[in-house]
């Protein structure tokens, strides 16, 4: 069930300090169900914090979160995949058997690992140790991970690094399938430009804050997110 307002992960008045450094102040973010959420902001600005507080890695000073209309609780995770601070994979496993570990954490039946390794490419890995994966398939098989239990909000944190053209158009595609199906992503990227192509809503993260909340046509109503964002943040672009 979504709140009446179609918030599927919600983050209002949230402050966070790490070893008393504040990170967050004051923070109010909304996820809107069937859409996709471009979390933007420089390196250090609190994105992948963000993140660790909707699936409760961490736990805010101040504020709440809320998931799917509802305060925080752990069984609520089970309609979440995520992907936060890079890969984490067991590096002497395959890629199946990476995801058969997790599908068993999560009750997935074994012909789902079979399915997501098609979806993202890595099929014919064989018995490769995901060690000697290079980055992008690194970040093919983490993605593969996130979407196993099927969730309604996927939370991904730079997972454009290290993909080929080939990679990110089909990564592209494959969000813009998820969230026709009702489903919503929560995205952060360096790469203005892709989630110019993907994102429905803007958040921009500036002073432990967003300075900017809501749809990337009001924000960049010219299609420059670029210009728009460096406008706006103050940072130097071009």
């Amino acid at each position: 069930m979504i709140s009446e307002a179609g918030f599927v992960a919600q983050l209002e008045g949230v402050d966070y300090a790490y070893r008393d450094k504040p990170v967050l102040k004051g923070l109010s973010l909304h996820v809107s169900v069937g859409k996709v959420y471009g979390l933007l902001g420089r390196n250090g600005a609190g994105k992948s914090t963000t993140m660790k507080l909707l699936v409760g890695q961490i736990i805010p000073s101040t504020g709440s979160v809320r998931l799917f209309g509802r305060s925080f609780e752990r069984g609520l995770l089970a309609r979440v995949g995520a992907s936060i601070d890079g890969p984490a994979l067991y590096g002497r496993l395959s890629a199946r058997d990476n995801l058969r570990i997790h599908a068993d954490l999560i009750g997935v039946e074994k012909d789902r690992v079979d399915q997501m390794l098609q979806v993202v490419g890595l099929d014919n890995t064989g018995k490769a140790p995901s060690s000697r994966f290079s980055t992008g398939m690194k970040a093919r098989l983490a993605l593969a991970i996130a979407l196993l239990g099927d969730p309604d909000l996927l939370i991904l944190d730079e997972p454009q690094n290290g993909l080929d053209p080939e990679g990110i158009r089909s990564l592209r595609g494959l969000l813009r399938e998820f969230v026709a199906r009702g489903k919503s992503v929560l995205i952060s990227s360096h790469a203005l430009g892709e989630i110019e192509h993907i994102a429905d809503d803007i958040g921009v993260l500036q002073g432990g804050s967003l300075c900017y909340e809501g749809p990337l046509e009001r924000l960049a109503p010219d299609g420059d997110l670029e210009r728009a964002y460096f406008r706006l943040s103050g940072e130097s672009g071009r």
